[in-house]
């Protein structure tokens, strides 16, 4: 999920991870999705303020690494996507926002 967006929250993430899609975002500081997206984002390190991935071709291509990558990730990604698909599925639900929003 590349993004140069500064975006509160990404809707379509929370979906995916519930599902089992393994984020793989630009970790671009500005938007929500290193929240939204806690430790499960297999993504590349955090570009220097400003970068995007529109500005920068290195950045691009760690991106487009990264991806690959994870793809490619065997039974460590494997075991990520179920972790990340039960936290996903208690966090994001109608009950884990409500719990979130009184905490």
């Amino acid at each position: 999920y590349p993004t140069s967006m500064a975006e509160t929250s990404c809707i379509s993430a929370m979906k995916a991870m519930a599902n089992g899609a393994v984020p793989v975002t630009s970790r671009f500081s500005p938007s929500g999705l290193t929240e939204t997206t806690a430790a499960f984002d297999l993504g590349p390190h955090p570009p220097a303020p400003g970068v995007t991935l529109a500005s920068s071709p290195e950045q691009l291509q760690r991106w487009a690494e990264a991806a690959a990558a994870a793809a490619q990730g065997g039974a460590r990604v494997w075991k990520l996507r179920a972790e990340m698909k039960a936290w996903a599925r208690a966090r994001y639900s109608w009950r884990g926002e409500a719990e979130e929003g009184t905490a």
